[in-house]
């Protein structure tokens, strides 16, 4: 019992995350459960973030052994942490951007004979429900057809760049070709890559003049 003398005065509060059983959690509650001439005692609950196992569990916080409270302001202990090798980092870069391919977004109201959508985590976005509607049409056409007419300030631009990003990910398309009046063809091009990472280049008449010179 010596090591709840030593940690006595580290009590955890109500709101902090910690490090319990190897797994992430949050602390929603903390009653004191007695003392003894080693000080007192805390029973914890925590509600795990990792989604593995177990969602809520109660614990004796002094004699938890491998426990450990992570202040809000602490930052990750990395100095002991080998660098990885450059093939290894690609490796898991590649792993992650397949396995993104086939997320399922819970706010999209989707039933499971729907296909999972892929663009909203690839785009600096949030859309609305409503939005996910075109993409989800595009992905059932074997030969993409649609027409955007929803009033102005809908996000049409958003569910464009939408369809377009799912359908490159899906390796449907490669390239595409976007034709806009020419006042709103920079709008495009920046909304294109500021939200979607997608470059496009403006190819207006002098630029077409300087590609067949």
């Amino acid at each position: 019992m010596s090591d709840a003398h030593t940690i006595g005065t580290s009590v955890p509060r109500e709101g902090m995350m910690a490090v319990v059983r190897n797994r992430r959690a949050l602390i929603t509650g903390v009653q004191p459960f007695g003392a003894d001439e080693h000080g007192r005692y805390h029973l914890v609950e925590v509600e795990y973030t990792d989604g593995l196992g177990a969602e809520t569990d109660q614990l004796l916080w002094e004699v938890e052994p491998g426990r450990d409270v992570l202040e809000p302001s602490a930052l990750p202990q990395v100095g002991d942490v080998p660098p990885m090798e450059p093939a290894e980092f690609d490796a898991m870069i590649r792993a992650a951007r397949w396995s993104a391919l086939t997320p399922s977004l819970p706010f999209s109201g989707l039933t499971e004979d729907r296909p999972p959508l892929a663009a909203p985590l690839f785009g600096a976005i949030h859309p609305d429900a409503y939005q996910l509607v075109p993409v989800l049409r595009a992905l059932e056409m074997p030969r993409v057809a649609l027409m955007l007419a929803d009033a102005v300030g809908l996000g049409k631009t958003i569910q464009a760049g939408m369809v377009m990003r799912e359908l490159m990910l899906r390796r449907r398309i490669r390239r595409v070709l976007v034709l806009c009046p020419a006042s709103l063809r920079t709008q495009w091009r920046d909304e294109m890559l500021e939200k979607f990472a997608l470059p496009f280049d403006v190819v207006d008449r002098p630029q077409t003049l300087k590609l067949q010179r």
